[in-house]
């Protein structure tokens, strides 16, 4: 992402930490928190006071936006195209961008296409997030991703499913649908919720307004703007703060509204609440004229009400069943523990509502489910009372003939226990069995692999005359069947020479092809010399300089390269340091770009702004800028590629931000540009 045009995230931060300190301070004791942390940055103070003035409001507001900080990306309009797409009219815009209607000449039918209006890294990581997620998924109640990519001018965007239809909570008031429908309709939701689930993604933004219904009655769930991997990494996550003011209160769950570990059960909760509304038209804690802070404060502590006594004030023709008050007041817990452990489960107990059965949210009583079983089974039960009536007459007589059929049983279940015994013996001796053969196919289908893949390389590295790499690939292979072999008890102790020779003609071609490691003066490098190669280009067509190349030298490598330089700390505690560079990728499709790391005393590092480059990508410049903490030791900058490609590198800076900082003196990096000499080999 574009880094000088970009909000700087250290400022972002900044600008939080000063109002936190400014709003417990006041008079001159406020006045001194502002200049000393502003530094005479007025536009920040402008800000922070701003904050503070709205904090104080009759509305106060709790999380404001940064907006301000970002540049926006050029509007955009009906007619305008991008990325092929072009614009028909604007269906709606939210915090991250604008949703427009589009049609594309090569395809049929309608595009919803999602535009990012400004960016911010935080809006760049939300984007990159819901294209991620939504590239996985495939449901039919969620809205299908068809395309993305980035426009000419910059602009992320991306292409969705069209969904002509209707909010649900309109959709079900336009149409007049009984209870049953309602819930029956929701259901569709909560497939839809709980597919994510299974695949790990947390949405953590449900409400009718992302709940769409097509005119055959079908749901589909959309904006997976703020949605969450669970496996994603933390690093790259917001942090609850910001994403307690990216949520809409409104459906928010107690522990997101308190920025608070958000989990499946946050999306329970929130299902809980559409369906609270759909039912009864209202929000549980909803009220006239209540500012925010009122509003999160009754999610936190308030008990919602009862959803029948809403219906019954509201239309006294209707009544809602105790059940539908036990499923909602369930979802609705405080504590996460306490509610539906799944969207499936809400689900199902749905479903048992619908047909009659008891819901688990009643409880499990005799009565309750003595009521249940009677109103579904009014003939049998009737039936059941006289047959009773009569029986109760033959009881005495039958008892002797009782106690010799319990008799029997016993003698019954003693069989059964012996043929249960062999069974399992059976199943043991069946599973062993079929573990033995499992080795052996595992071992079968190794050195069928072995001989197909060395007669396949040798055939091909025959015909081209790259005999070395042929014969080190065979090596590998032949390595790989071997260590299979000894790790199955199969290794014949014969065959325990052939494994050294073969480790050591791997080490031999360790050895040859670390030789085509160059490292410019002043940096190290380290990986896989047997799949990578380092070294500089004099002079590149079109750049006219020293250019660093990473390379893969094996089709599909399975190892990493890394270039670094690590350098004192000393000079720059305090202060901000930006690095600058030009990379261009050739043909990756793994993972490559460069990064910086800040090393503390008992800390591994802190990872700075990452910059990832993958396909093949011109020539272009990237930026990272990070603060240096007082305490910091150590800066290391790295490159690096993993998987197959080329990337290359040129022309780097390296520079202190703080226009009052001294001049860089001993411990700033060597050799940027790549133009002195080159190291020897590794």
């Amino acid at each position: 992402m574009p880094g000088s045009s970009t909000i700087d995230q250290i400022r972002q931060n900044k600008l939080r930490s000063l109002f936190e300190a400014a709003s417990n301070e006041q008079g001159s004791e406020r006045e001194t928190v502002l200049t000393r942390g502003c530094e005479g940055d007025e536009e920040l103070r402008a800000v922070v006071e701003a904050l503070l003035d709205a904090d104080v409001s009759d509305c106060p507001v709790l999380d404001t936006s940064l907006k301000a900080f970002a540049p926006e990306l050029t509007p955009l309009s009906a007619g305008d195209c991008i990325g092929g797409y072009r614009l028909i009219r604007q269906l709606g815009a939210g915090g991250m961008g604008t949703v427009y209607l589009a049609s594309h000449e090569g395809r049929c039918g309608k595009f919803a296409v999602k535009v990012v209006s400004w960016l911010s890294p935080d809006i760049w990581h939300r984007f990159e997030r819901e294209r991620a997620i939504l590239g996985a998924l495939n449901h039919p109640n969620i809205a299908r991703l068809i395309d993305s990519g980035i426009a000419a001018n910059g602009t992320p965007y991306l292409v969705m499913e069209y969904v002509d239809g209707q909010h649900i909570q309109r959709y079900c008031r336009d149409l007049q649908l009984s209870t049953d429908g309602r819930i029956q309709l929701f259901r569709q939701v909560c497939s839809a919720v709980k597919y994510l689930h299974q695949h790990l993604v947390v949405h953590r933004d449900l409400k009718p307004g992302n709940i769409l219904v097509t005119a055959d009655g079908q749901a589909k769930l959309l904006d997976f703007g703020i949605a969450k991997l669970l496996e994603a990494d933390d690093q790259g996550e917001p942090s609850p703060k910001t994403l307690a003011g990216m949520m809409t209160p409104e459906y928010g769950s107690p522990e997101q509204v308190r920025g608070g570990q958000i989990t499946t059960l946050s999306d329970v909760y929130s299902l809980g609440v559409v369906l609270f509304e759909i039912l009864t038209g209202a929000n549980p804690f909803a009220a006239d004229g209540q500012c925010v802070h009122e509003h999160m404060r009754r999610v936190c502590e308030d008990d919602p009400p009862r959803p029948s006594s809403i219906v019954k004030a509201s239309d006294p023709g209707r009544r809602l069943r105790s059940e539908i008050d036990n499923i909602l007041l369930t979802a609705l817990r405080k504590e996460p523990e306490r509610r539906y452990a799944s969207a499936e489960a809400l689900e199902e107990d749905l479903r048992r509502y619908l047909e009659g059965l008891p819901v688990l949210a009643a409880g499990d009583s005799f009565p309750y489910r003595a009521r249940k079983f009677a109103a579904r089974n009014k003939l049998s039960v009737v039936a059941a009372i006289g047959i009773s009536v009569l029986l109760a007459g033959g009881i005495a007589a039958t008892a002797y003939q009782a106690q010799i059929a319990r008799t029997e049983r016993a003698r019954a279940e003693a069989h059964a226990a012996m043929a249960d015994e062999q069974r399992m013996r059976a199943e043991r001796f069946a599973a062993e069995a079929e573990r033995e053969r499992a080795r052996a196919q595992r071992r079968l289908d190794q050195l069928e692999t072995l001989a197909r893949n060395s007669v396949s390389v040798y055939a091909s590295s025959a015909q081209s005359g790259r005999e070395y790499d042929a014969s080190r690939m065979i090596a590998q292979n032949a390595r790989d069947s071997l260590a299979i072999l000894g790790q199955e008890g199969k290794l014949n102790p014969q065959m325990e020479p052939l494994v050294a020779a073969t480790l050591e003609t791997l080490q031999n071609f360790r050895q040859a092809g670390d030789l085509s490691w160059q490292v410019p003066r002043g940096w190290s490098a380290n990986g896989d010399a047997s799949q990578y190669r380092v070294a500089t280009e004099q002079k590149t067509p079109g750049v006219g300089k020293p250019v660093l190349f990473l390379r893969s030298i094996v089709p599909k490598p399975r190892g990493n390269i890394a270039i670094s330089q690590r350098f004192s700390a000393t000079a720059f505690r305090g202060g901000h340091v930006r690095w600058t560079g030009y990379l261009r990728g050739e043909q990756i499709t793994g993972l490559a770009g460069f990064g910086l790391w800040v090393f503390s005393p008992g800390a591994n590092g802190v990872f700075h702004l990452p910059v990832d480059i993958s396909g093949t990508a011109p020539r272009r410049q990237f930026e990272l800028v990070t603060k240096v903490p007082l305490e910091a030791e150590f800066i290391e900058f790295r490159i690096f590629l993993t998987g197959p490609g080329t990337l290359r590198a040129d022309d780097f800076a390296f520079e202190r931000v703080d226009p009052a900082a001294p001049e860089l003196r001993l411990g700033e990096p060597h050799n940027l540009s790549f133009s002195e000499p080159l190291k020897g080999a590794k």
